[in-house]
């Protein structure tokens, strides 16, 4: 049977062991033979000195990797190499090179993660805001910072409720904390701004991505809809304004021609009848002009085709166009244009129907007999004013802020019988809002009214939203 004795790297060599063991054996007969005292004590100093180098190296490699440990989940860790080290401790070398490499890989995978959501928080433009698992908010988006008046870093940290201050938030938050489950609501938040209407989502973030763990925190989203929930409503109310004006004329033909077609009707009667079916039919054909040319500025929102607009002409234009309504009233119109007026960039008929209807209404509410003004000056260097001056009843204060919405009217039933279809003033705010102006109303009772374009000398293009009031 052969047999093989194999020695481990750093332990004394064959010879050095079989010279001690010798010596150990025959110890005994050193004083016989000087020549085997020699050797032995040989062996003893060449195992002393081989044992010595080995605890060194391994010391000192047991020191190199106390020091790499220290580095282990850095870019910086190196692991300890040396020839003669012990088998144990290069093996605990070998698997703490291993560990490094997946720390290392996830430490950057969770940095990645980090700027990841930071970039996504700061490209949010609604309040954004997440929190830990006792409410306490770790990150703040630059939206909610504005929002809620306080300085990022001076948010983190602190409370949910010492940052948002709504109690119903906060209780929706701590419902969701401790049940895992989202919640969704909307209520109005008090902010930095006046007081909005917000949609708020509670998200949980279960810990360690599992699911079935409890939330280690949430995140809290935060819209607001304060806009969108006036122009539902705006559009709510145009469609219902829409349908009242519409059913009113044609409920009015609808039953003078089932008059005319049941019966014998006199001709003077039927005379009667007719022109009041034409007035109705006309009354329609205005409002669904009005109604098609107010969609149009809403939705076209194309650079405008302007040219030089000479007003002391334009106002000439509008004048002729209007002369057969203010001749049936007896009503002078008169033009005051002053000398230094430039002319304005603007599409000249747009601007022409702005101020038809302005003196249109103007000559409707204006008594028998009296006086229409068109005038025009300069404001400053960069505007120009155009004013339309009536002397009718005047409009009660409380009523001038909403004059240019959508059928708004300050006494309906005199408007309608006047003709009116309620649009004919938001169409002129559209006019001047395109071209980058303003229009304002200024009125007494009992000293009629005054209503007043304002134009910039110098091409602005400022579209106006549609649905805007």
């Amino acid at each position: 049977m052969n047999m093989r004795l194999s020695f481990p790297p750093g332990s004394p060599g064959p010879l050095v062991l079989v010279v001690t063991a010798l010596a150990a054996a025959f110890g005994w007969s050193l004083s016989i033979s000087p020549w085997l005292s020699l050797l032995f004590a040989a062996g003893l100093c060449l195992a002393g000195w081989r044992a010595r180098d080995s605890f060194r190296g391994a010391a000192e490699f047991a020191g190199r990797l106390a020091r790499s440990v220290e580095l282990v989940d850095s870019e910086a860790f190196r692991r300890p190499v040396s020839a003669g080290a012990p088998a144990q401790l290069d093996r605990i070398a070998a698997a703490l090179a291993e560990k490094n490499i997946e720390l290392t890989a996830s430490t950057r995978e969770n940095r990645r993660n980090a700027l990841i959501v930071q970039a996504a928080f700061a490209a949010v433009d609604d309040p954004l805001l997440m929190v830990d698992g006792q409410r306490r908010v770790l990150l703040i988006n630059e939206a909610a910072a504005r929002a809620f008046q306080v300085d990022s870093s001076e948010a983190a940290g602190r409370r949910f409720l010492q940052v948002v201050l709504e109690h119903e938030i906060d209780d929706a938050l701590a419902h969701a904390l401790e049940q895992g489950v989202p919640q969704a609501l909307e209520l109005d938040v008090t902010t930095s701004t006046p007081p909005g209407r917000y949609q708020v989502r509670i998200q949980p973030l279960a810990a360690g991505g599992s699911a079935d763990a409890s939330p280690s925190g949430a995140v809290v989203a935060m819209r607001d809809v304060t806009r969108l929930r006036h122009l539902e409503r705006v559009r709510s109310e145009f469609v219902a304004n829409v349908s009242h004006e519409l059913r009113t004329p044609i409920t009015s033909i609808k039953g003078f021609i089932e008059v005319l077609a049941a019966e014998e009707v006199p001709p003077e009667k039927r005379a009667r009848f007719m022109a009041i079916l034409k007035s109705e039919a006309d009354r329609l054909d205005s409002l669904l002009t009005d109604l098609l040319d107010l969609s149009l500025l809403e939705s076209d929102t194309r650079p405008l085709k302007r040219e030089e607009v000479d007003l002391a002409q334009l106002a000439a234009r509008v004048v002729m166009l209007l002369e057969p309504q203010a001749h049936r009233k007896e009503i002078r119109i008169a033009v005051s244009m002053a000398r230094d007026l430039p002319r304005v960039p603007a599409h000249p008929g747009m601007l022409e129907q702005a101020l038809v209807n302005l003196v249109d209404n103007a000559i409707k509410y204006s008594p028998e007999g009296s006086e229409v003004a068109i005038e025009g000056k300069r404001v400053g260097r960069d505007h120009v004013e155009i004013a339309v001056i009536d002397n009718g009843p005047g409009i009660p204060s409380e009523h001038l802020p909403r004059l240019f919405e959508r059928f708004y009217r300050v006494d309906k039933a005199r408007s309608r019988s006047l003709g009116g279809t309620g649009l004919g003033l938001a169409i002129v705010r559209h006019i001047v809002q395109r071209h980058g102006g303003a229009v304002r109303a200024e009125s007494r009772l009992g000293k009629g009214s005054r209503f007043i374009i304002t134009l910039p000398v110098e091409a602005e293009e400022a579209p106006v939203p549609p649905w805007e009031t």
